[in-house]
């Protein structure tokens, strides 16, 4: 009863957490090209303690969760911390950039791969616990998810920022073309000459 009442608050709280996280919105290039740190920071927490929460019930669901939370608390405390440290790190990478955004793409894509993780987590774990009667599932899946989806949107998010990157730099690389072009001469005739034709 007690392994039931823990993974049924499990996956309350990881449902909470991804509900918080996503509606902080998704990332969008500020006005002002000034993105907030801190705005990255929030949003590190909430990837950091879903993974971290993921992880610290992956280490204790075969033990005595009343002998054992000591490694689940910690794992929450170290994973909270850990996505932090990443919000920062993509914050600061995208207010040295000329052009922000390569760091706010990489978190959003880690926050929608950890949250999509969860959702998918979730009904693979009520399909097990209906079909083996093991309620457990239902929270082994949503703890299995966040941490597989949360690898799988960093992965995808550093390939996406690359290719942005790369992107953003043919459209603003600067060229100068040598051409020809026809101007209206005197008595409508026509004088053809050298121009110039860039893009800076």
């Amino acid at each position: 009863m007690t392994r039931l009442r823990l993974s049924f608050y499990l996956s309350i709280l990881l449902l909470t957490i991804a509900n918080t996280a996503a509606a902080s919105g998704y990332y969008g290039e500020n006005p002002e090209h000034k993105p907030s740190v801190f705005t990255y920071a929030f949003k590190g927490f909430g990837i950091g303690a879903l993974v971290g929460t993921g992880v610290g019930y992956l280490a204790v669901r075969n033990e005595d969760f009343s002998d054992n939370w000591k490694p689940f608390a910690l794992s929450v405390g170290i994973g909270t911390i850990a996505g932090v440290g990443l919000g920062l790190g993509t914050g600061f990478i995208d207010l040295a950039s000329e052009h922000p955004g390569i760091g706010g793409i990489i978190l959003r894509d880690t926050l929608y791969g950890t949250v999509l993780g969860i959702g998918v987590g979730v009904v693979a774990g009520l399909t097990s616990a209906l079909v083996k009667n093991e309620w457990e599932y239902l929270a082994f899946g949503p703890a299995l998810g966040a941490v597989i989806g949360a690898g799988a949107g960093l992965v995808i998010g550093i390939i996406e920022g690359g290719v942005q990157s790369a992107r953003r730099k043919r459209e603003n690389r600067r060229t100068i073309t040598l051409t020809v072009s026809s101007v209206p001469g005197y008595d409508s005739q026509t004088i053809v000459m050298p121009a110039i034709k860039g893009t800076f």
